[in-house]
């Protein structure tokens, strides 16, 4: 028996397709756009997708992301992150341009040669793919495009544990009308200026999902706002952003099966600001990933300090 259409399926088409509910100048804010939804392909066959976003380098664009996200291996045991078992090949990403503002799509080939050994991507000039985190340089030729550094400072003072902290990506894949991204709210979780595991990044407390690893962290402020320096500290009243960082995933994805406890935990990593900006500053081609080759060494999350 074929179910009746419902009385209102004629006015919701007309609506919908009218854009009644979408505003002619609507407000978007403007991090929104800086960051991108990817989509990691080994051919034809989707892998896994994640968050990147834009940074401008003078006249070029470096398009940022967890470095685990390119490689499509896990960070520290350097085994395939696919359940397929392969790595990837080229990057798919949609974006907005300003001028003029129109939505666009690229793909982008992860290597320099056929034989996929020599990366295209960019990591850190000293500890290169130990941190994960990495760039491509890319240019946008229909138009510019709004990168994180046209107008949000570098934080300078995190200040304590507990903090509010935004990461801006696609969490599971999900955005608004296909493109714009969403914000994960959050809270500082451990002192970032003391390592964790050694590296320069420190803990979140974030519902992180998959799809915004490589995602950007920021801190918004709001009424008054107070800022140390040399003899005290000065207040102010408005809003402020700044770029705390990049977010990589969930703590717990990133240890080794031995170190796991099977309970699940919103803690995320975010590695540091001013080591993002030197990787930026001062990248340098990674080498050739090698499945299961030059394993990270990780130890408990919680050690003692000696």
């Amino acid at each position: 028996m074929t179910r009746p259409q419902s009385k209102f399926s004629a006015a919701f088409s007309a609506a919908f397709s009218s854009g009644r509910y979408m505003k002619a100048t609507p407000q978007i804010n403007g991090l929104s756009v800086t960051s991108v939804m990817l989509q990691m392909f080994f051919r034809d066959q989707l892998l896994a997708k994640g968050t990147g976003w834009f940074w401008r380098l003078g006249k070029s664009i470096a398009l940022v992301t967890a470095w685990h996200n390119l490689s499509g291996l896990h960070h520290s045991t350097r085994a395939p992150l696919s359940r397929h078992g392969g790595v990837p090949d080229r990057v798919r990403f949609r974006y907005v341009t300003q001028t003029p503002q129109t939505f666009q799509e690229d793909e982008i080939p992860l290597y320099l040669d056929e034989d996929r050994t020599n990366p295209r991507w960019f990591v850190h000039p000293v500890c290169g793919n130990y941190f994960d985190m990495a760039f491509i340089v890319i240019s946008i030729t229909n138009g510019d495009v709004k990168c994180i550094n046209d107008g949000v400072p570098v934080i300078e003072n995190y200040g304590q544990p507990g903090g509010d902290v935004f990461a801006v990506g696609f969490a599971q894949g999900i955005s608004a009308l296909n493109v714009f991204s969403i914000w994960k709210r959050g809270s500082i979780a451990s002192d970032p200026d003391v390592p964790v595991d050694g590296y320069p990044k420190f803990l979140v407390d974030m519902a992180g999902r998959g799809g915004l690893s490589g995602a950007p962290v920021f801190r918004v402020r709001q009424g008054t706002i107070m800022e140390p320096t040399a003899t005290g500290q000065t207040v102010g009243f408005g809003e402020k952003t700044e770029f705390v960082g990049l977010y990589s995933g969930r703590a717990v994805d990133q240890l080794p099966p031995s170190l796991r406890t099977g309970e699940s935990s919103d803690l995320g990593f975010v590695w540091r600001a001013d080591v993002v900006l030197e990787m930026l500053n001062s990248g340098v081609l990674d080498e050739q990933p090698e499945v299961g080759k030059g394993v990270v060494e990780m130890r408990e999350i919680w050690h003692r300090c000696m």
